[in-house]
């Protein structure tokens, strides 16, 4: 599947502010962080903007098993090394929603239960798949359990930044070098190979986001190599805390 672009104006008017919508939002495949950044930045009353939770998930196994997603194969789970979702929790309701850009889920925002029970467990039931599909699953779940570091919307605003650098992978490209010859004769040929970075999925096409102190602080965020943390950067939980802090809201 192609990487799907969507690139809209960066700041919207002040009465798009009053309501997120969907169609009005900037989003590219494979860079959720920055789609959830630019949520923060263009779309959210600064005032507000601690009613909202950014939530990176992941492990140190760097594998998260996340159902419904856009990518998935049919209804199996996608293993991300890393996720990047938006909670908002209403101070009038309590109540907390989803944006997630990447979920075959419906509407945009989604509520949290409406969004986790599905995303964590997979369809309800599951399909007639063989036994070793469900066995698979289940195993790479209990392998890899999912751990949620959580940063307020301001201070995700305040120190994200990005130089995009881990989206690049080197690859060996063949390269033809011509040399010459005697006069008369014709130039010779060698095939050489040349090491070159490419991206693993396009960029945005606006600058990397950076601020005045860094050019990158994207590792800090992603950083699930201790089991607990609690920091600038995000305080980590596991499922259980996170489902607990979340649902009854």
């Amino acid at each position: 599947m192609l990487p799907e672009q969507e690139t809209l104006p960066a700041l919207p008017s002040p009465a798009t502010r009053a309501g997120i919508v969907r169609e009005a939002l900037t989003y590219t495949a494979s860079y959720c962080e920055e789609n959830v950044y630019l949520i923060l930045r263009d779309h959210v009353d600064p005032s507000q903007i601690d009613q909202y939770t950014v939530v990176f998930i992941s492990n140190p196994q760097k594998c998260v098993p996340l159902f419904f997603q856009r990518i998935a194969q049919g209804n199996l789970p996608v293993c991300w090394d890393y996720h990047v979702i938006l909670l908002h929790t209403s101070p009038a309701t309590n109540l907390t929603t989803v944006y997630d850009f990447d979920t075959r889920l419906s509407p945009f925002p989604l509520s949290f239960r409406d969004y986790f029970l599905p995303t964590l467990n997979g369809p309800s039931p599951w399909p007639e798949w063989p036994a070793e599909v469900v066995e698979a699953i289940q195993e790479t779940i209990a392998r890899n359990p999912r751990r949620y570091k959580l940063i307020k919307g301001g201070d995700y605003c305040r120190l994200f930044a990005s130089s995009r650098k881990h989206m690049l992978k080197m690859i060996t490209s063949p390269m033809e070098e011509e040399f010459p010859r005697p006069a008369g004769e014709d130039t010779e040929s060698v095939i050489k190979s040349k090491d070159v970075e490419i991206y693993i999925s396009p960029p945005p096409t606006y600058p990397p986001i950076r601020t005045e102190e860094s050019e990158c602080t994207f590792q800090k965020f992603v950083d699930f190599s201790s089991s607990w943390s609690d920091c600038e950067y995000g305080r980590i939980v596991d499922e259980w805390a996170f489902l607990s802090e979340f649902s009854d809201s």
